[in-house]
């Protein structure tokens, strides 16, 4: 739904551009009472996760970003290590802060394979503070448990992380809780087991051109039930669905790797971008209040808004080649292979198994040598 931009609460004047904030759609975001633009901006891509970024350009890229509109804001601890925190509070000094809701996470932090998750309650509050801190805000509108499929169990989440989360609520540090992850069904017993109310989820890679479950599995609905505003992030599924291809860690198969990498190239010969395509698509789909996309260009930024507001619709020979994309290389026979869920988890756990095996050899050792 589209509206004027004087109605919506997060528009300042003589900070926003108001011709291009009439443009944004705004739609509800579950319960919370909150108006979010349709193309909200996730600030991982200030983390250098993908590839290297000029950090000016990208202080700029969130400036125009939420100057043109864009009202909702996602970053973690996890993204860059603190960096992507650090580097969107540089830009947060030049908005007003009633422009933009705010969003960060808890419980995935450092490279180590030993110190990269921890959910305890004490660990929650003090990453809240640390993230207060880079960010250089006084509050954080919605704070996320980041991944919880990768706890040792649902319980602590749920008898600890959450918890914390609103004792930073009673402090007013947070104003609302959220959850985040990849597989539907930990974000579906999250939302039902929640000790505390929760604003929004975030579901990433399981709503695009090779990837429908959010929707087909009754997810999206189910969580918008229980008065969720969801995102649909990562609509490119973290390099899958662009002509640069996906970074060297993506966890997809490599069948559906090269189905992308083919569907990229098929395209590109009749003179598509798969990337916008893809884009398309995901701001196409119905009852889906926000698609999170994450860059460091002005250049990319300004064509992912153009498309969000429909000032740069697809031409009908693009709408033609979406749909014949989608059935050629994304068809029923790739079902199976869509989904990564459980590849990471079980590898990580294997690595920190291992690991831990050779810090308790590397102890046992120590020990008998210092006896020596």
């Amino acid at each position: 739904m589209s509206i004027m931009a004087h109605s919506v609460k997060t528009f300042v004047q003589g900070f926003h551009i108001a011709e291009a904030v009439a443009k944004m759609p705004y739609r509800v975001f579950g319960a919370s009472g909150r108006m979010v633009s349709a193309f909200s901006y996730g600030a991982s891509a200030l983390g250098a996760v993908f590839h290297d970024i000029d950090e000016a350009e990208s202080v700029d890229t969130v400036v125009e970003a939420v100057r043109s509109g864009v009202n909702l804001i996602d970053v973690a601890p996890w993204y860059g290590h603190g960096r992507a925190e650090t580097l969107l509070g540089q830009a947060l000094q030049r908005i007003p802060r009633q422009a933009y809701y705010l969003h960060t996470k808890v419980g995935r932090y450092e490279a180590s394979i030993t110190q990269r998750f921890d959910f305890s309650y004490e660990r929650t509050l003090r990453s809240i503070d640390e993230s207060l801190a880079r960010l250089g805000v006084e509050y954080i509108d919605t704070i996320q448990v980041h991944d919880p499929e990768f706890a040792p169990s649902l319980d602590i989440v749920l008898q600890e992380t959450l918890p914390a989360i609103a004792e930073a609520m009673r402090q007013r540090k947070v104003r609302s809780a959220g959850i985040t992850g990849y597989p539907l069904p930990v974000l579906l017993a999250l939302a039902e087991r929640s000790p505390v109310p929760l604003t929004s989820a975030i579901s990433y890679c399981q709503l695009n051109l090779h990837n429908q479950q959010l929707r087909e599995t009754g997810a999206l609905s189910a969580l918008q039930a229980r008065g969720l505003g969801v995102i649909n992030a990562s609509p490119l599924s973290m390099g899958l669905l662009t002509k640069r291809g996906p970074p060297e860690w993506h966890p997809a198969s490599a069948d559906l790797k090269r189905r992308c990498d083919a569907a990229s190239r098929w395209l590109a010969d009749r003179g598509c971008d798969i990337s916008r395509l893809g884009l398309a698509y995901c701001f196409g789909v119905p009852d889906v209040p926000t698609t999170m996309g994450a860059t460091a260009s002005l250049a990319q930024l300004r064509e992912n808004l153009a498309l969000a507001t429909g000032e740069s619709p697809l031409t009908a020979h693009e709408r033609s080649m979406l749909s014949q994309v989608q059935s050629l290389f994304f068809g029923s026979d790739v079902q199976q292979a869509r989904s990564w869920e459980g590849v990471e988890v079980t590898k990580y756990w294997m690595k920190l198994g291992q690991q831990l095996e050779l810090d308790r050899y590397a102890t046992l050792t120590s020990k008998s040598l210092t006896a020596r």
